[in-house]
This record gives structure tokens, sequence and C-alpha cells, in this order.
């Protein structure tokens, strides 16, 4: 049987230090084990000021004093065609291995806007659309965001408003740097949910487009965290607020709540809900479309045990949508519901 080949891609900012140097090691690693038929190892940078240039004269002796050889090498940026096999791969794992867990995906992918397809396809476009990730800023954020003062509370790069040794420059205006969620983070599936409105770019005012974060005074961090994200990185680092559930790590049953199921899934007229309620009390019933709006609800009375229940769907359009069930006792569960 014909071996999988593995493909890796190592990142730098300009292409002539680290991601070479990590390249040529990584390629003497696999020569060392006999594997080099089944690995296709490079690296390019995320900046176009080195294009051409060769590998740095104190990285190319470092390399050199472990007996690699980089010759040849000239620097390369990443191109579109770069990131969408690379997304693939991630996409295609994550469906593999963890379609239902609480994923998150992250760090500086250097995409300029949504519409670029690696983007699409960790957030709209991927053949299991049930393991698409969100972006915590939805909306707001998403768009033709480089250059962009219309995105400037969400920009990521540059710290600096001028290059700088191995630092790009321009000031803030590009949204490069990221954190995705799995629907079960976004929607609360597995214990853990997003706090809304904490997704945020350390350092980022909001007042700072096309300018050096330290320019004309910036209050949003301490002033020594502005100087240390200034010295330390053309990028800012990203953060967001994730809840635990009170419920995690209580016993089986309050664990997983109301083991509720759809069948079938998609569904046509009706979505029949199948439920087991721990103990007497209402359920509600809210079913919302993937943007998060809230579409209809409906409770009703339930004893302890097994029950039914149905979910008109002949209204809505097809597509994917939310259902999250709620007991007055404190159990919950949301589920995903196909309309075909």
């Amino acid at each position: 049987m014909t071996q999988p080949i593995h493909k890796i891609l190592f990142i730098c900012h300009g292409n002539i230090c680290r991601s070479p140097m990590a390249e040529f090691v990584m390629k003497q690693l696999v020569k060392d084990e006999g594997l080099e038929g089944r690995f296709e190892i490079a690296s390019a940078a995320t900046s176009p000021e080195e294009i051409g240039n060769p590998v740095y004269p104190p990285a190319r002796s470092k390399l050199a004093e472990h007996g690699i050889c980089c010759e040849g090498k000239t620097a390369r940026q990443i191109t579109r065609q770069d990131y969408t096999p690379l997304m693939q791969i991630a996409m295609d794992y994550v469906n593999q291995h963890y379609p239902t867990d609480n994923v998150l995906i992250m760090g500086d992918f250097n995409m300029y806007s949504a519409n670029e397809s690696g983007y699409r396809l960790l957030t709209q476009t991927y053949s299991n659309p049930n393991i698409c990730f969100k972006d915590p800023i939805g909306g707001t954020g998403v768009g033709e965001w480089s250059n962009n003062s219309q995105f400037a509370a969400f920009h990521t790069q540059s710290t600096r408003s001028y290059s700088e040794e191995c630092f790009a420059g321009g000031g803030l205006d590009d949204r490069f740097d990221f954190i995705l969620m799995a629907d079960e983070i976004a929607f609360s599936y597995n214990h853990l949910r997003y706090v809304q409105g904490s997704y945020h770019a350390v350092g980022n005012d909001g007042r700072h487009f096309n300018q050096s974060i330290d320019q004309n005074g910036n209050h949003s961090v301490p002033q020594e965290v502005v100087e240390a994200l200034f010295d330390g990185s053309d990028h800012l680092p990203v953060t967001m607020k994730i809840a635990v559930n009170a419920h995690l790590g209580v016993d089986e049953m309050t664990a997983h709540g109301i083991r509720a199921s759809v069948a079938p899934n998609p569904a046509a007229d009706y979505a029949k809900l199948s439920f087991y309620s721990p103990s007497q009390g209402q359920v509600q019933f809210e079913l919302y479309s993937m943007q998060g709006q809230l579409l209809q609800r409906e409770s009703d009375e339930f004893g302890e045990g097994e029950q039914r229940f149905e979910i008109p769907l002949f209204d809505l359009v097809k597509g994917i949508y939310l259902l999250r069930i709620l007991h007055s006792e404190g159990w919950a569960q949301t589920l995903k519901i196909v309309k075909s």
C-alpha cells in the first residue's frame, strides 16, 4: 500500500533565519530515518521584505556546525495556494479525530480577507459543515479587513509604523491572528462556552489604525505592557474567555444531562426528538439559526424518564439549525438539526 505523504511548511517573518533553519533541520532528521519519500518539507515568509535573499549568514553557519547544508535556499513568501491545502489537512484531521470535541484553531494565518479560500474552508466550505469553525467576532470583524479602518479594533499587525530589523512596519492595519472555535464551544455543547464579547487583541485600543501602538498614548493596557508588545513582536496576542459549565465533573447522569437525539436527521417537516428527563419539570425547546437568531421557542411539562417531542420545521428553509433543550432543574443540551 502506498504510504501517505506528510507535508510540512515552516513559516516565519522573512524566511531567512528561523523557518529555513527549521526546514533543513527537519529534512536532515527525516533523511536520517530514511523517510525522505514520505515527506514534503519547505519554508516560507509572511513578509515580502526578503524575497530572493539567501539564508542569513549566522543561521547558515549554525546549520553548517551540525553538518547541515542549506545551499541554494532563497526566501519566498507564502502564497494563497499554500494556505488552502494546509487548511484542508487541518480540517481533515479534526473531522477524523475530533468531530464533536471542544476544538480551537489559532495562530498567525496571514490572511487579508474573509473571502480567502483558506478562511472560507475553515469557517464555511469544508465538506462536513458540522465541524466548520466559528469566528468569535462574527459579522463585526469579518470582511475585507486589510488596511481598512472599519476593522481597526480587530487588527493585530503591525505594532510599529516603520520597518526595523525583522519587524514589519505599516502600523495596525491587518487582522492576521485568529482564534476560531468549534460549535461545541460557541454554543456550549460540551461544558465549555465562549464568553460573548471577550475576544480581543491585547494592546489594540481601536485608535491606532496605521500607527505604532505606542504612538499618542495607548491606555488599553499598562504602559509597560504597551512597550513590551512593541519591543517583542510585530503582532499582537489575541485572547478570549471560555466559561466552564457548572455541571462539569459531577456524576455521569448530570454530566450527560438529558441525552437528547433527533431522528431522522436531516429532517423534513418535523424533527422527532427523543430525550431523557432526569426529573419531573418543565422543558423548554429553543430553535436558533447558525447566526444565533432565536427562531422559535416552546415548552411543556414532562415527567421523569424517556420522552418524545416533535419540533415543527415546515416554515424553515433548508439548512442547519441549533436546538437548545433546557430543563427547569438545570440540565441542558444543544443539538444540530439539518432541515432537508
